[in-house]
């Protein structure tokens, strides 16, 4: 496990689920070394602390299941495990990377801005005008197992699985907006 990662992240009180989610994700040494990986994971992090490692259960803890990856409901059902490697009939980048997109859509606020075909555009985050008022970052205060984890599991999975520059880029694209949104989403959460 990459000790410079573990230096800057406070691990106190964490419950198991959360240490053992991290320490896969910070296993593999060129992801960690990406600093927006990095930097996303230190968010993570924090907004669980902000919600006292509160780890809810049922149905409503979860995102809108609509568009999500089966992936997620793999993950639920074989025990909310973070493995080291994806399930082998997990979909190609490109075909998950759509599926993703799809639910991370779905999931967002509706101020975010979207091309024509409903999907959030992520180049805007540097520019967006970003409304005011934490209530719009709502949607996103999913503590625990079923919340950000989800997210982080599924960018962790789909870049095992982006061989090319092509898939890499595209997964690059939607890790920047997650981390992006955490930011946002740690800074307005008390």
């Amino acid at each position: 496990m990459p000790v410079h990662v573990l230096e800057t992240v406070n691990q106190e009180g964490w419950p198991k689920w959360l240490l053992l989610a991290y320490d896969v994700f910070v296993e593999d040494e060129k992801l960690v070394s990406n600093p927006t990986w990095a930097g996303a994971l230190k968010e993570w992090v924090e907004v669980e602390r902000k919600f006292k490692f509160e780890n809810p259960k049922g149905t409503k803890a979860f995102f809108s299941s609509l568009g999500r990856p089966a992936l997620v409901q793999w993950w639920s059902q074989n025990g909310k495990v973070v493995k080291g490697s994806p399930p082998k009939d997990m979909l190609d980048a490109q075909a998950f990377g759509n599926q993703w997109w799809v639910w991370w859509s779905v999931i967002n606020p509706e101020w975010r801005r979207r091309d024509s075909a409903g999907r959030v555009i992520s180049d805007g985050y540097e520019g967006e005008k970003e409304e005011k008022g934490k209530e719009l970052w709502e949607s996103f205060k999913k503590p625990g197992e079923c919340g950000m984890l989800t997210v982080l599991l599924c960018l962790f999975y789909w870049y095992q699985q982006a061989k090319t520059e092509e898939e890499r880029a595209e997964w690059m694209i939607a890790l920047k907006d997650v981390a992006w949104v955490l930011e946002r989403v740690n800074r307005n959460t008390k």
